[in-house]
């Protein structure tokens, strides 16, 4: 479900951002440390966020995440 950025975790959680504006989205997680969104890589993601989704879990993981 679609959630407005401002009440995304920012505890370092992976989280797919999604820029209204331009229509563009990124995975990506909050870096306290830099001050900004950062992507899968470490970088920037470049976009500017205004909305935010969770990422999906697999329904039917096994073992230890049951």
């Amino acid at each position: 479900m679609r959630q407005p950025i401002e009440g995304s975790p920012r505890d370092g959680t992976a989280i797919i951002l999604e820029d209204e504006a331009s229509g563009t989205y990124d995975v990506g997680h909050w870096s306290a440390e830099m001050g900004e969104w950062l992507g899968e890589n470490g970088e920037p993601t470049g976009i500017t966020p205004t909305h935010w989704y969770p990422i999906p879990r697999d329904r039917y993981l096994g073992g230890e995440d049951e």
